[in-house]
């Protein structure tokens, strides 16, 4: 679609910011330049957005890549981010291969981080750490750095879930292995089951459990439900023995089109009202912020699970809530 487009006798750059699988700007040159009248250049530029800040992260990055042989079409890129972007970045410049792999490389690793601190949560659980302590303590290492280590019921969306899967792909097809980014993908998937059947576990035997779920988003600030923790978790409290309600300031309208035999709520203090089972999946400040008397007096039950760390424990334990977060 693109080549019928180009001028015979010109030289063009395209510039691939997608994240592809390592060679996909090597095979794209040669569809184009198999056509001698018209010069083509390929350069890898992928893009480190995060949904819900991309443009900031787009405006303000923390590096830019450019992979490419070429000086000239360096050159290019170099003119367009001077004209966009803050001056004060990292331009990285590499070959396309490496700028491909790198893509992969980076989600894998924060989504390693994510898995890591999710366990180390656990472990304080067993051992009567606190998780808030250790990870703060982890996090001043300048080596780590504190993002990412926030426990949770796992990593989701549209990039981590897929990239990781893409780089076991790779490796395979390269004839090589990369375990612990398979045992990464297990954790999480471990993750979430882990969560439902701690729930479960606590059902009332012999009557049925008003539970309400706050939150479907794969993280706050965005409507986005794709591969987000929230949805296993959920499926697995499809029961007999649960009437199940979900809220979700943003995302439920993706939620009813791909559930809509599960019921939702708008209004978070309706979601609330009845409920013997509260599950935040998702750390929406407005969660973080109704107040304790009011959740109190609208909930028939007292039980809530808190798989984001949203509330302060003692604080929760003091209002008479039978409370249980994650590591702490």
């Amino acid at each position: 679609d693109i080549k019928v487009h180009l001028e015979k006798g010109t030289e063009k750059v395209l510039v691939i910011k997608s994240t592809v699988p390592v060679g996909t700007c090597d095979e794209i040159k040669l569809m184009f330049n198999n056509d001698k009248q018209t010069k083509v250049d390929i350069v890898s530029n992928p893009e480190f957005l995060r949904e819900g800040s991309a443009i900031q992260d787009f405006m303000c990055p923390d590096r830019i890549v450019i992979g490419s042989d070429n000086q000239k079409s360096i050159e290019i890129l170099k003119n367009i981010y001077n004209k966009l972007a803050d001056l004060n970045y990292k331009i990285i410049y590499t070959n396309t291969k490496s700028a491909e792999l790198a893509k992969y490389a980076a989600n894998s690793f924060l989504a390693m981080k994510v898995s890591f601190i999710n366990e180390i949560s656990d472990l304080c659980e067993t051992t009567g750490a606190d998780i808030d302590e250790v990870k703060n303590i982890i996090g001043s290492d300048k080596r780590i750095g504190e993002k990412f280590l926030q426990p949770g019921p796992g990593y989701g969306g549209s990039c981590f879930p897929k990239d990781l899967s893409s780089l076991v792909n790779l490796a395979k097809s390269n004839h090589n292995r990369i375990e612990i980014v398979e045992q990464v993908i297990a954790s999480n998937d471990y993750r979430k089951s882990k969560l439902a059947n701690r729930i479960t576990s606590k059902l009332n035997q012999g009557r049925v459990s008003n539970v309400t779920i706050l939150g479907v988003s794969f993280k706050a600030g965005t409507d986005d439900i794709r591969d987000s923790p929230a949805i296993p978790i959920i499926k697995k409290l499809i029961r007999d023995d649960i009437r199940l309600v979900v809220h979700d300031p943003m995302a439920l309208a993706n939620f009813n089109k791909s559930y809509p035999n599960i019921k939702t709520i708008s209004s978070l203090l309706k979601s609330i009202e009845g409920a013997d089972i509260l599950v935040v999946l998702t750390e929406w400040p407005e969660f973080a912020n109704i107040s304790l008397s009011r959740l109190s007096e609208l909930m028939r039950g007292n039980k809530i699970f808190d798989f984001r760390n949203i509330f302060s424990k003692d604080v929760m334990v003091e209002n008479g809530f039978d409370y249980e977060c994650l590591g702490r």
